[in-house]
């Protein structure tokens, strides 16, 4: 016969209450008393700040990446704006030092008995004289685009040609070689050609083979160019333009006679702002002129001046693009 459990006693306080005892605890949690309110709350409070952190960076991300956009499209718009303007900047060079003679059309030239270092310089105006075999330029070309702009060469456009101007024949003060603080890229162009193209400078000063030195400027650099313009046929004016490319579109900036080296140039005989000439003149020599003319300095150390004396016209002889002076000891100019 199986085991009977006794009979249990029943619970005083149930008795006296009439409430079922609770059942004695066998496993789960243990009970945590009167402190687990204060857990609960500590924890609601840490999940709120970790919330609000998280919404904050979450704002300043957004924030961050949209302004870093704006600056970027802003970046890019501008650099877009660049790209659309001039790929160079051109102002005045300092290696071009000129001819050694001019002519005229005319054979009766009016001068004054003396003229200062300055005032000299005013009988060689382009309105009034043209250089003889050769002209050019000196021009320092600063890149403006962001990408890399590459030099090609030179060319000529709206050329009219005629014969020589032999009317009078002018040599200007002599000034030596302009100087530079670095070597500048030289090129030139043969006027009497069918198709002039850039060409290089050979040592004795001549024209060379298809010009061989392109050269390319990041944005901000700067280089200076010099280049010539030469006949042994005719009388020329035309204009002519640096040929570059960038962002694999090709471009072309005006070459102007006489860059101003600041941004602005100046009328001598007005003072006031004038704008630059791009129309270059020169004129091959002539078999013979009707007059001749040399700029003498005269004066004393203290101060320099020029008079201009006639010599004879037939000791002028044309070399290619030079006119060869060539006095006679009777007939030399003083």
């Amino acid at each position: 016969m199986a085991d009977v459990p006794p009979p249990q006693r029943p619970d005083p306080a149930s008795a006296s209450t009439g409430t079922p005892a609770a059942a004695p605890r066998t496993g789960g949690a243990p009970d945590r008393g009167p402190d687990s309110g204060g857990d609960s709350r500590l924890r609601w409070i840490i999940g709120t700040v970790v919330a609000v952190l998280g919404i904050v960076l979450a704002v300043l991300t957004y924030y961050d990446s949209h302004r870093t956009t704006e600056s970027d499209l802003d970046d890019k718009a501008s650099a877009e704006k660049q790209e659309k303007g001039p790929a160079l900047e051109v102002t005045g060079g300092f290696s071009w030092y000129g001819p050694a003679w001019y002519a005229s059309r005319s054979d009766r030239i009016s001068f004054k008995d003396r003229y200062s270092e300055d005032t000299v310089w005013e009988l060689f105006r382009p309105s009034k004289v043209t250089p003889v075999g050769k002209t050019g330029t000196s021009i320092v070309v600063e890149s403006r685009h962001p990408t890399t702009v590459t030099v090609h060469g030179v060319q000529v456009r709206d050329r009219h040609c005629e014969a020589p101007l032999d009317g009078s024949a002018l040599s200007p003060p002599g000034i030596g070689d302009g100087g530079s603080d670095a070597p500048p890229v030289r090129m030139g162009i043969n006027l009497d050609s069918g198709r002039p193209v850039t060409r290089d400078i050979t040592d004795d000063e001549g024209l060379g083979g298809p010009f061989s030195k392109q050269f390319t400027l990041d944005q901000g650099d700067a280089q200076e160019i010099q280049v010539s313009f030469r006949t042994e046929r005719q009388t020329c004016a035309f204009r002519a333009d640096l040929l570059v490319t960038s962002q694999g579109k090709r471009h072309t900036i005006p070459i102007p006679v006489d860059a101003p080296v600041d941004d602005a140039t100046t009328d001598r005989s007005t003072g006031d702002a004038a704008e630059p000439d791009y129309t270059f003149r020169v004129t091959a020599p002539a078999p013979r002129y009707a007059r001749a003319y040399r700029s003498v300095r005269v004066g004393d150390d203290t101060r320099i001046d020029w008079a201009v004396k006639e010599i004879d016209a037939k000791d002028l002889t044309p070399d290619g693009t030079e006119l060869s002076y060539s006095p006679d000891s009777a007939t030399a100019a003083p």
